[in-house]
């Protein structure tokens, strides 16, 4: 009769995302991240950055929320051994450092994660003279608990009478990727964000001192915000724009904005 052994084989239900974690460490790419920000918290077992990695990669293992890090990561070591760690801190630990952190490392995170985009992304290196560059503005809602920052009343579809934030995001349209995020209070619409994501996203993708590039970056807003004042803000920076309430009102607001497609050197007027 053939005795028993010792059985070290470990199965995870997230083999899929070890490839993942193989190629995020061989690129480093929370280099960044561990160079730039710095949470003012006594390290004990984890340091901060490590802890945010750990919660990082949680959000990768479909987290919904920092209490289920030890459920879908902690109690998987080989996932752990992917990424590059070799242990992972306790789900409350790291939401202690998400509450440490204060307004200027959330400025330390946002810059970062622009350098992170500039390294790796296609949008980045997006060749002006050849094609256009387009960037969709949106914002989406996000339901939220009441005690969250900048939870307040707003609208969410399907939802009366929540709470929540809301999501503003420019997306490289011809990359699939998003060029950077705000978070916003839930009664903010973009009519008011447009103009800080627009700013985010000159300085993410180095267009801020480029005229020549915003002249050729076409930036699209939905009917659902853009007001005229932010279209001929758009129009002054020397981006062509498209807006879905505004453009098919009259001919004139069409032809400011389309007409650089036949003469790229005009100059376009306010609306």
């Amino acid at each position: 009769m053939n005795e028993a052994s010792d059985c070290t084989e470990h199965l995870s239900a997230r083999t899929f995302l070890a490839g993942i974690g193989a190629k995020l460490k061989s690129v480093d790419l929370f280099a960044p991240i561990r160079n730039r920000v710095n949470i003012a918290q006594k390290q004990i077992k984890d340091s901060p950055t490590e802890k945010l990695y750990d919660g990082f990669i949680g959000i990768l293992c479909g987290a919904q929320g920092m209490v289920e890090v030890n459920k879908r990561l902690r109690s998987d070591p080989g996932l752990q051994l992917a990424f590059g760690r070799l242990r992972c801190a306790e789900q409350s630990v790291i939401q202690e450092t998400l509450d440490a952190s204060t307004a200027e490392n959330v400025s330390e995170i946002e810059q970062a994660v622009a350098e992170i985009y500039r390294q790796h992304s296609q949008g980045y290196g997006h060749d002006y003279a050849q094609q256009l560059q387009i960037l969709d503005v949106d914002m989406s809602g996000q339901p939220c608990g009441p005690k969250a920052a900048f939870a307040t009343k707003g609208y969410f579809a399907g939802k009366r009478n929540r709470k929540g934030r809301q999501l503003g995001r420019v997306l490289a349209t011809r990359y699939d990727e998003v060029v950077c995020d705000r978070t916003f209070a839930g009664t903010v619409q973009l009519t008011t964000a447009l103009q800080p994501l627009l700013a985010a996203s000159e300085q993410t993708l180095a267009i801020d001192q480029s005229p020549e590039k915003r002249a050729q970056t076409l930036v699209r807003v939905d009917s659902g915000g853009g007001s005229r004042a932010d279209i001929n803000w758009m129009l002054s920076r020397g981006y062509p724009c498209a807006h879905q309430r505004l453009l098919p009102q009259a001919r004139p607001p069409i032809r400011r904005c389309w007409g650089f497609l036949h003469n790229p050197s005009k100059r376009y007027s306010p609306l």
